[in-house]
């Protein structure tokens, strides 16, 4: 979380995209999934928001926010839940709000190095059914996944189950039979973007593309081949 927070490139594109939300959506009522410490929704708050409810499921990280929300003094504005957006209590909001709750924006930020590890899908699809309009503006709008053949050294010492000279002299050859047998394929996740000596071996090809405001009602199966 700390190095998201000091991602500039990262933190300005989503700053310039929920500046011009909040443009077209004037006074709005935003929903922040995946809240982290409140820096999007402060950011919407700071561009016009009428009120920001920031959803954080992780207990200590929205103590953080709520704590953070109390140190910019934007308790006017934002209001931490700790719940996952699946159990976001509409009933607790004020009484004008929660019978007819629709968010004008949501803002989220779930996203894995796969894109799809943290729930993003069940999330939006749930957020798209009960939580927002026809008119709701989703920060991100769309998200795409491309893959490349890369060759690497520093990739190649990752792999799983080790062998036998990167594992103090044991011999992992049954565990590697047992899991090429129950996980075939399976390849750690490393994130790569500090990493050195990648090369290049293909052109990227997209194999996702995900429309968060027109995700396919009641789910599906997508698969990486």
């Amino acid at each position: 979380h700390l190095r998201m927070l000091h991602d500039t490139a990262r933190n300005d594109v989503y700053k310039a995209a929920i500046e011009w939300a909040l443009q077209r959506r004037p006074g709005a009522h935003v929903l922040d999934v995946g809240a982290g410490s409140g820096l999007l929704a402060f950011i919407a708050a700071a561009n016009g928001a009428q009120r920001v409810d920031a959803l954080e499921m992780v207990l200590p990280v929205a103590a953080v926010a709520r704590a953070n929300v109390r140190a910019n003094a934007r308790q006017d504005r934002v209001h931490v839940w700790p719940v996952k957006s699946h159990d976001f209590p509409q009933q607790a909001l004020p009484h004008a709000q929660h019978a007819s709750y629709r968010a004008d924006v949501i803002v989220h930020e779930i996203f894995d190095p796969c894109m799809l590890g943290e729930g993003v899908l069940p999330a939006m699809r749930d957020a798209s059914e009960r939580l927002t309009s026809k008119d709701t503006i989703f920060v991100p709008h769309s998200a795409r996944a491309y893959v490349h053949a890369v060759d690497s050294r520093q990739l190649a010492s990752h792999r799983w189950p080790p062998r036998q000279h990167a594992a103090g002299g044991v011999d992992y050859s049954v565990v590697e039979a047992y899991a090429s047998a129950m996980f075939p394929g399976d390849a750690p996740i490393i994130e790569t973007q500090n990493m050195r000596s990648n090369y290049a071996l293909t052109q990227r090809v997209q194999v996702l593309q995900l429309d968060f405001h027109a995700l396919p009602v009641g789910g599906g199966r997508a698969e990486y081949k």
